[in-house]
């Protein structure tokens, strides 16, 4: 038990016999013992069946009790592991969203290079690695490609 649990059961009200509870039990079981036609083995006998009936009652109820907090433990250990999974999952879907963001803020655009009062200089990048590509497969998977008029 934790130290929580053992705070709570502290806390408790705890049972109080009634006055006079004791002696009454002493004086019941001095009566018992000399009704006539009972010997003492009779009656430790009866105790002995009395208390292993207690025993017994108080190691089920120990079992119980130890089964039942366990359950409880499990529940929550169960419980705080799924709300990390759904974290988990959250964060999954959160970082997939970025991936696809930077993928298409990589796809191809067009960009202006300058120029001055007579030309712009700009050039579509997806036509360019089109051209490269192209460029390769006639060179033969050279990377020095000399572009000519007619291929840009």
């Amino acid at each position: 038990m934790s130290n929580q649990d053992l705070e709570i059961l502290r806390n408790l009200a705890r049972e109080q016999a009634s006055e006079g509870f004791t002696e009454a039990v002493l004086l019941r079981a001095r009566n018992v013992a000399a009704l006539p036609g009972r010997s003492r083995t009779t009656v430790r006998r009866g105790l002995r069946w009395a208390l292993a009936t207690c025993a017994l009652v108080l190691a089920l109820s120990s079992v119980a009790a130890f089964l039942g907090h366990r359950a409880r433990h499990q529940t929550e250990h169960r419980r705080s592991a799924l709300a990390e999974l759904a974290r988990i999952k959250s964060e999954q879907r959160q970082v997939a969203r970025q991936i696809r963001s930077l993928r298409r803020a990589a796809e191809p655009t067009i960009v202006y290079l300058g120029g001055d009062r007579d030309h712009d200089f700009v050039v579509d990048v997806g036509r360019l690695v089109d051209w490269a590509r192209d460029a390769k497969t006639r060179t033969g998977g050279h990377d020095r490609v000399q572009p000519s008029g007619n291929d840009l």
